[in-house]
């Protein structure tokens, strides 16, 4: 629990989530919808922040305010702030309403109370109080510093980060798996940003363009419900354990997975990989590639395929196909 200055205690549990860096990563990645707000200093941010952040210098503003009154309310110092942004900060703002909103401060480098992250709880304690916020906030886990470590090239300022903007895959299993499309597979700086050293291509009409520098298994799957892709889910689970060895967590290489979009050919490879590598079922699977790359979608014919895989693996299966006249209608059953 934090204490603003001059409030009551503020219970962080019930107010937001924590966000994974990878996370972050993911949605500025896939251009998903939210606000990332920088609570840092003016001075901070102009030297580096994050893409697509807004900057609101909540100290300086609550400061500004604490002049005239000994204990500022923090609502009064949203509207405040607000009131001195340039319309297109102020337009993004606004969009607080619609979207995610994503808070970060400075140098946290775990989640225990600091000065940084005081300011951040003051912030999101005045977000929630002014009661604009209609979807989920959350709080970036470890503040910018662990972003910077880990993804310095979408940190505008850093020497790591490039002027173009590039579309990048989404994290699956961090620093390691990735899943993406073949805009992503065919960028040679995406490649090398995320430190991939082994590329799964799940196409039968794209090439292999830097097969001197990257070690690639080209699987050639037509994105069709009757392209028979579980020829190919032992053979690509083992190269992509070869990556990484027997243990996942030994840093030896990082995978990409890609098709033409990132949709369907390759998500159904990376849950086939964790279902045979994790023991995972094919519910569970599929629903943590969806909560890091919310548009993946199998067509209906890889879904039945990774089925007959669930059912090879436990002799049980957490899918079912309950309409013969349409064949793409499916529903998930109780793993428990």
């Amino acid at each position: 629990m934090a204490v603003a200055t001059g409030s009551k205690p503020f219970c962080l549990s019930s107010e937001f989530a924590y966000l994974a860096a990878s996370d972050l990563f993911n949605k500025i990645s896939s251009a998903t919808g939210m606000v990332l707000i920088d609570v840092r200093s003016k001075e901070s941010y102009d030297r580096m922040h994050i893409r697509t952040a807004i900057n609101i210098d909540w100290a300086s503003f609550f400061q500004h305010l604490s002049t005239s009154d000994s204990e500022p309310d923090e609502s009064h110092t949203i509207s405040y702030a607000e009131s001195k942004m340039s319309s297109s900060v102020k337009s993004r703002f606004r969009l607080r309403r619609h979207f995610d909103v994503v808070v970060y401060g400075g140098n946290q480098l775990s989640d225990t109370q600091d000065e940084g992250s005081e300011l951040v709880f003051s912030f999101c304690k005045a977000l929630k109080n002014e009661g604009l916020v209609t979807k989920s906030l959350f709080v970036l886990q470890g503040g910018f510093a662990s972003f910077v470590e880990s993804k310095s090239f979408l940190v505008e300022g850093h020497p790591t980060c490039p002027d173009v903007q590039f579309i990048y895959p989404s994290e699956i299993i961090e620093d390691f798996l990735y899943l993406g499309s073949y805009d992503s597979a065919s960028t040679h700086q995406c490649l090398t940003d995320l430190g991939v050293t082994h590329i799964v291509n799940v196409t039968d009409d794209c090439d292999c363009p830097y097969q001197a520098e990257f070690q690639y298994l080209q699987c050639p799957v037509d994105d069709y419900p009757y392209s028979d892709i579980s020829v190919y889910f032992d053979v690509a689970t083992e190269f992509i354990k070869t990556a990484k060895g027997i243990d996942e967590s030994a840093n030896n290489g990082c995978v990409l997975v890609h098709c033409k979009m990132g949709m369907s050919r390759s998500s159904t490879i990376v849950i086939a990989y964790l279902m045979k590598a994790r023991n995972w079922s094919l519910k569970k699977a599929y629903h943590f590639v969806k909560s890091k790359r919310p548009f993946i979608n199998p067509n209906y014919g890889f879904l039945k395929y990774l089925q007959n895989c669930e059912e090879c693996i436990f002799g049980t299966t957490t899918i079912s196909f309950p309409d013969s006249s349409q064949p793409s209608s499916y529903k998930w059953i109780d793993d428990e």
